[in-house]
């Protein structure tokens, strides 16, 4: 199997926010949200956009960054009507789903699933981890789209990749992941058809959430 994708377990963000003459009076309470920051030629971003399909101007441009990408953000942010005050942001771990092989043993270590939902284009999940000093591997593995004879509705099947990589269980973490669901628009359809999204958890083993595509 490829490799999965790459994480690093992120520390539940806090901020302090005290009163200030940058931010205008327009501007909204602070959030935490998954984004796509966009990358121009020179890999600064000036604009971000939403779950819910905004695009956001940055009132600071972003610099730095892979040229000419959409990158994968959970961030603290406030929004305003057309624009955005970035805080602080860092990447999730957010690649297609891969093709279950047979031949390739598929790590299910466990987790202990916080929050799952869609999102305009995403499953966004929040995880707790138990953890010590280690880089934790997580991938999605689609395992098909079956379809129900009677009502001719799909449901895609996903499994939720998960190698501790013999990390000792010692601290509790949280891990931020997107899942990208571009690449079924052609095969489902929104409001009828679902996916059935598979955890390991602890406690409680395999675990399926049904969602609405």
């Amino acid at each position: 199997m490829p490799s999965a994708p790459r994480i690093c377990l992120l520390a539940l963000l806090a901020l302090l926010v005290g009163c200030s003459d940058d931010r205008d009076s327009w501007y909204g309470n602070y959030e935490l949200d998954f984004v796509d920051l966009i990358s121009d030629a020179d890999g600064v971003a000036r604009h971000l956009i939403t779950d819910e399909g905004d695009t956001l101007q940055l009132k600071s441009a972003i610099s730095a960054l892979r040229a000419d990408t959409v990158t994968r953000y959970i961030a603290v942010l406030t929004k305003g009507p057309t624009g955005a005050i970035l805080s602080s942001a860092a990447a999730v771990a957010c690649a297609p789903p891969l093709a279950r092989q047979d031949s390739t043993e598929i790590k299910q270590d466990s987790v202990t699933l916080s929050s799952i939902w869609r999102a305009r284009q995403y499953i966004n999940i929040i995880l707790q981890l138990k953890a010590q000093e280690g880089r934790h591997t997580f991938g999605f593995i689609d395992q098909g789209i079956t379809s129900d004879s009677l009502t001719g509705r799909h449901t895609l099947r996903l499994l939720l990749y998960h190698d501790r990589k013999h990390d000792a269980e010692a601290y509790p973490r949280t891990a931020y992941l997107s899942c990208p669901l571009s690449r079924y628009a052609t095969l489902l359809h929104h409001g009828v058809d679902s996916i059935a999204f598979t955890v390991n958890e602890y406690g409680r083993g395999a675990s399926t959430y049904y969602l609405p595509y």
